[in-house]
């Protein structure tokens, strides 16, 4: 299970190892899916409830909203 997630960034590397370091929630930047991702973000939330959760609200918290 997955999402796409569109940003204002041209290519999301930056942007996931910055989500990574401050909240401790891995994405995938869209590149690695082809250069038509590359402003994407991917997020995977195969994982029990209680985690995707915590991972949603770090992720909120992060983009300020």
């Amino acid at each position: 299970l997955f999402l796409f997630c569109g940003t204002q960034y041209s290519d999301t590397v930056y942007l996931a190892d910055d989500i990574l370091s401050k909240t401790r929630v891995a994405v995938v930047p869209g590149r690695n899916f082809g250069p038509s991702h590359k402003s994407y973000i991917r997020l995977c939330y195969a994982r029990p409830e209680k985690v995707v959760v915590e991972g949603a609200r770090r992720l909120l918290s992060y983009f300020g909203v």
